[in-house]
């Protein structure tokens, strides 16, 4: 059977011209090859291949395409959201029947890679390392929630790292836009939203993992997904620092919670050492400090990606000479998509002014308000005499 390509690709990318050399991973929703063309010598591109066998299967693709176009249209996203070049359509060749083929840049190695190797020589990754990730990690899925995409399963096997040892977000398969459920700029507390079960056991929240304990539950959940990401999020820094695996033993979420007390007193005593200077510890035990606040049992002690952003964005700048967070505490989501997408540079020389402008209003106040205060004090002293 003759091979046909349906071509749905952007950047000049051709299908047929396509040269595989590995398989490099396999998962639930399809296998994944490394790829490169005789144009763009020495780069690689990851194809996730999908072969469809029903109209179910062919909608969930559609769905993780739609995501994907969605993140894609994001011309300025942060550098930890992996580049997607579109799709395409193969049938016949090869391969059996009708497959999706979803393309993107490959990276060398997943952190996943990066923790193994680390434990293997025991060795603490080091700091600046440390924060870099946390950071770019932290923008990522913030950006994905300004956009209102909840990612769903966020392991060490799904970030990825690039020659330049900049942290990459993939696998949308079973992500969800909540765009249409929630035409709201913010969330709340107790925002929550009715989803599927899903998810790397290893890595799911206590909410999530509960409700997979339920014989009684259905294959849905009331939670707050955002929130349930967070935990992923803290579980995976947290194997990060302390080169420690929260082990999931029988689901005991008692258990789950004195090993991560204890991986957080190992994480904070292997960096002990290597911090030195007083701006690392502060920025460190911020770091700690959101971790801890992250891996909370209770989702409603947490706060979302955007909120720890905001407060991220804060202390990492409390040197500054204007009150960046008066600024932050209003942001709302557009916001946060304006923030990537003017850069974090032009974006604060943007809005330092007005945050300026702010301070100084609020300074008046106080004066007025103090002099008033004085006046009627003389006042009263006048009367008095």
């Amino acid at each position: 059977m003759k091979k046909t390509f349906e071509n749905h690709l952007v950047d000049g990318l051709l299908p047929e011209k396509f040269q595989m050399h590995e398989r490099i991973g396999k998962g639930g929703s399809g296998t994944v090859y490394r790829f490169s063309t005789p144009e763009d010598k020495g780069r690689f591109y990851a194809i996730k291949r999908m072969q469809i066998e029903n109209e179910k299967e062919r909608q969930m693709i559609l769905k993780e395409i739609s995501n994907l176009d969605k993140i894609k249209s994001f011309h300025q996203k942060p550098k930890s959201i992996s580049e997607y070049h579109g799709y395409y359509i193969h049938e016949g060749g090869d391969y059996d029947d009708c497959n999706y083929c979803l393309v993107f840049d490959d990276h060398p190695k997943t952190l996943e890679d990066l923790i193994t190797s680390h434990i293997k020589k025991k060795n603490a990754v080091s700091f600046d390392y440390l924060h870099q990730f946390f950071r770019e990690f932290l923008f990522g899925m913030a950006f994905l929630q300004g956009i209102k995409i909840n990612h769903r399963d966020l392991k060490p096997k799904n970030l990825l790292i690039d020659e330049q040892n900049h942290l990459k977000i993939i696998d949308y398969g079973i992500a969800e836009d909540f765009s249409e459920l929630d035409s709201r700029k913010s969330i709340t507390k107790s925002t929550k939203y009715e989803i599927a079960i899903a998810g790397t056991e290893n890595y799911m929240s206590p909410e999530l993992l509960s409700a997979l304990m339920d014989q009684n539950s259905q294959d849905l959940v009331e939670i707050n997904p955002y929130k349930s990401d967070v935990f992923s999020f803290g579980l995976i820094m947290l194997e990060l620092g302390s080169l420690r695996k929260v082990a999931r033993k029988n689901k005991d979420l008692n258990q789950m919670k004195g090993e991560i007390k204890e991986n957080l007193k190992n994480m904070e005593e292997s960096y002990e050492n290597e911090i030195t200077e007083k701006d690392q510890k502060r920025i460190f035990q911020r770091i700690m400090t959101t971790m801890e606040k992250c891996l909370s049992l209770d989702p409603m002690d947490r706060e979302d990606f955007v909120q720890i952003f905001k407060e991220q964005l804060t202390w990492e700048r409390n040197n500054e000479k204007f009150l960046y967070h008066i600024l932050l505490e209003e942001m709302e989501l557009d916001d946060i998509r304006s923030f990537f997408s003017t850069g974090e540079k032009d974006f604060i020389e943007k809005h330092a002014k007005l945050t300026l402008e702010k301070i100084k209003k609020e300074q008046q106040i106080l004066k007025n308000q103090e002099e008033n205060s004085k006046l009627l004090n003389l006042k009263e002293e006048l009367k008095a005499t």
